[in-house]
C-alpha cells in the first residue's frame, strides 16, 4: 500500500510496550474501582427502597387500590391512526422513569375508547411482557397518555395510595413481580395478575413521608451514578489516547509518569 511508518529501535519498542502496559494497568485499576463503586451504588439503591417495607404495613392488592387497564396498538397499516396529538407509550418506555413525552403519538381516531385508553397524569404503568429487563418495570405519567397492550395502566385511588408510593413499591418488588403467578418461568403478566400483586399500604401521611425521603435519596444516588458514567468515559478515552500516542511515536520511556497533556491516570 506504500504506507511508511517510523520504527524505533527494538530496545525503545520494548520500553514503550512496558510503558503502555503500566498505563493500562493503572486504567484497569481505575475501572475496577468504578465497578466496585457501581456495585455499592446498586446496594445503596436496594437499601433505600427496602425502607418502604421496613415496617410490616398491611398489604393490599393493586386491584384494591386502583383500576387496571390494558392498552392497545393502532394498526400500522392506517396512517390516519398515527402522528396525532395524543402521546402513546410503548412498553420499552416503561423503564422506571417519569414519562413527560413519548417517542410516538396517535390520533383521536387511533385512540378509540377515550375514557378507558387515555390516562391522566399520576397513572402508574407496568410492563407485562418481555424476556429481557422490560417485564415488571414501571413508570409514572406526568402527561395524559395512552399506551400499548404490553403494559398495564394503574389509575390509583389517591384516597388510599399515593401513585408515587406505588411506583416506588413496584421498583422495590421488581424481581418478585417478574415471576409472580407461575414461578420463575412466568413468561408474561396479565391484567388479572397485575391486579393480584400485593403492595404495602401504610397510612397516606406515612406514604408521603416515605416518598419524599426515598425520592431524595435516589436522586443523590442517581447523581453519583452519573459521575461514575462520566468517569468510565474518561478512562476509555485515556486508553485510546495511550494507544494513539504510542503508535504515533509520541509516547517515549521518558513520559512514564504522564499522558500527552502531562496528567497522570
Amino acid at each position: 500500500l506504500g504506507l511508511r511508518a517510523p520504527i524505533p529501535p527494538l530496545s525503545e519498542q520494548e520500553a514503550i510496550v512496558t510503558l503502555v502496559s503500566e498505563k493500562f494497568r493503572r486504567i484497569d485499576d481505575a475501572e475496577a474501582g468504578l465497578d466496585a463503586a457501581r456495585a455499592l451504588s446498586g446496594s445503596l439503591r436496594a437499601a433505600v427502597l427496602a425502607t418502604l417495607t421496613s415496617v410490616c404495613w398491611p398489604l393490599k392488592q393493586i386491584g384494591e387500590v386502583g383500576s387496571v387497564f390494558v392498552g392497545a396498538t393502532p394498526s400500522r397499516r392506517d396512517p390516519s391512526l398515527w402522528n396525532g396529538e395524543i402521546p402513546w407509550v410503548s412498553s420499552g418506555e416503561v423503564a422506571f422513569r417519569r414519562i413527560t413525552q413519548t417517542k410516538e403519538t396517535i390520533s383521536e381516531k387511533g385512540l378509540g375508547n377515550r375514557e378507558r385508553r387515555l390516562h391522566p397524569p399520576g397513572t402508574v404503568l407496568m410492563a407485562m411482557i418481555g424476556e429481557g429487563k422490560t417485564r415488571g418495570q414501571a413508570a409514572i405519567l406526568d402527561v395524559r397518555a395512552s399506551h400499548n397492550q404490553n403494559s398495564a395502566a394503574i389509575r390509583v385511588d389517591t384516597d388510599v395510595m399515593s401513585p408515587e408510593f406505588l411506583f416506588l413499591c413496584l421498583m422495590r418488588q421488581y424481581h418478585a413481580n417478574r415471576s409472580f403467578g407461575r414461578g420463575g418461568q412466568q413468561p408474561a403478566l396479565n391484567k388479572a395478575l397485575v391486579e393480584a400483586l400485593e403492595v404495602p399500604c401504610p397510612p397516606l401521611e406515612q406514604q408521603h413521608r416515605l416518598v419524599e425521603e426515598t425520592t431524595h435519596a435516589l436522586a443523590v444516588i442517581e447523581a453519583s451514578e452519573g459521575d461514575l458514567r462520566s468517569a468510565a468515559v474518561l478512562t476509555e478515552r485515556f486508553r485510546v489516547a495511550v494507544l494513539r500516542d504510542a503508535i504515533a511515536g509520541r509516547l517515549h520511556p521518558g513520559t512514564a509518569g504522564a499522558t500527552t497533556n502531562g496528567s497522570t491516570p
